[in-house]
């Protein structure tokens, strides 16, 4: 007897095969029309099939041999053309090429330890271990499963060691605010601390509950957190996994992403491969860090916060003038009252300061607030230590409501 995830999938193969003019003829229907009309499920399968394409997962959560998950990612768009954008490029980024054996292997790993229908832990995220990127990619599916009505996951990009680099979208609301984390691969907590904070915002959300004096039900229908929990995977591994890389920020060409954006990039003076600080070879020489300059375009957030580690501090300024200046110095001042950390008001002209940063980029670029916020405490350039957790989740809980709230109030 096949299982019903198998059953399900050779139901999906029979239709891109033989079937993609009966739904490429039909106008555009729902999912579950589309799959009633199609596929002979019974109601509790349907509810479960799409719940999964909703959440991108179909294609990862079953368990099936790697070149029929090839073969299905190829055809699907073709027989299912209501899938969206999204969900076809997270399927995509999720086979690998079959040339590639160590990615091969990387997906079947995936796909057996990924949930299932009846499996679902009640508390996802664990913030107090090493936090690393198969962690991340195991919870975000189960976050998705649980939270079909809030939460979507998609990849945006690939690194450069092929590795599915996932974004999250908490909320429906059209206006957005995108967090990021772990740019510089020793400053994984920055990932925790992302990955607990959508659990607990979606949780919230679905018991309708007030946080903070804010309804994050009723802010997440008018707004939407966009987070990057991961933007360095390839260097997260390798500062996790050899103790010999344990204060390694750059990817891994030896690149700090952080360094790469079109903004005073020649002011950065490393300029061969390191473990900190190489600006790379031009400006968006690597997929991270081209990526998430095209993602940012695409989006165009009203504000954004690229999370560091390194000493509780928040910079906020970049050559902001008059009301811009203004409007984000009142914003910044909402988020140090929370979090109790002080604004560094950092100057070009300033003996200190290094070009090709994110934030500098990106006010200069949209005109809007962004914020380098700096959590936890380093010694020795050593990554944050786990036992600053409590106080790191307390700082920064509502940072997120907070720009939420601000981009509920801006215009459209």
């Amino acid at each position: 007897m096949l299982s019903r995830p198998i059953s399900l999938l050779i139901a999906l193969l029979i239709l891109a095969t033989v079937a993609p003019g009966i739904a490429t003829a039909a106008p555009r229907p729902t999912a579950e029309q589309s799959l009633l009309a199609l596929l002979p499920l019974a109601p509790e399968q349907l509810a479960w099939l799409c719940a999964e394409l909703r959440a991108g997962g179909v294609f990862s959560f079953l368990p099936v041999e790697f070149h029929l998950a090839r073969y299905l990612a190829a055809r699907l768009p073709i027989a299912c053309p209501w899938l969206a954008l999204g969900q076809l490029e997270l399927a995509r980024a999720l086979i690998p090429p079959a040339t590639t054996p160590p990615a091969a292997r990387w997906l079947q790993k995936l796909v057996s330890e990924a949930p299932m229908l009846g499996s679902l832990p009640q508390q996802v995220v664990n913030p107090r271990q090493v936090y690393g990127y198969n962690n991340l990619i195991r919870d975000l599916g189960y976050l998705a499963a649980l939270y079909p009505d809030l939460i979507s996951v998609w990849s945006y990009a690939t690194s450069v060691e092929g590795r599915p680099i996932p974004v999250v979208r908490l909320g429906s609301g059209h206006r957005s605010v995108l967090l990021t984390g772990s740019i510089h691969a020793r400053e994984w907590m920055t990932t925790n601390l992302l990955m607990y904070q959508l659990e607990y915002y979606a949780k919230a959300a679905t018991e309708n509950k007030v946080l903070w004096g804010f309804d994050l039900r009723a802010l997440l229908e008018e707004t939407s957190l966009v987070v990057i929990p991961m933007v360095n995977p390839d260097g997260v591994v390798k500062a996790q996994s050899n103790r010999a890389y344990r204060t390694w920020k750059a990817n891994a060409n030896g690149v700090d992403l952080n360094r790469q954006f079109p903004v005073n990039w020649e002011k950065t003076p490393i300029t061969k491969p390191s473990p900190a600080g190489y600006r790379g070879p031009a400006p968006l020489s690597e997929p991270e860090a081209a990526a998430l300059f095209r993602l940012t375009q695409a989006l165009r957030p009203e504000a954004s916060v690229m999370y560091h580690s390194r000493g509780g501090l928040i910079y906020w300024y970049f050559n902001q003038q008059g009301a811009d200046k203004a409007r984000d110095l009142v914003l910044a001042q909402r988020i140090s009252r929370t979090t109790y950390y002080p604004l560094l008001t950092e100057r070009v002209t300033d003996p200190s300061y290094i070009g090709g940063g994110y934030k500098d980029w990106f006010i200069e670029t949209f005109r809007r607030p962004s914020f380098t916020i700096e959590i936890g405490w380093e010694v020795n350039g050593q990554p944050v230590e786990l036992y600053q957790w409590n106080h790191i989740w307390r700082e920064n809980c509502d940072v997120a409501a907070i720009l939420l709230d601000y981009a509920a109030t801006q215009p459209d």
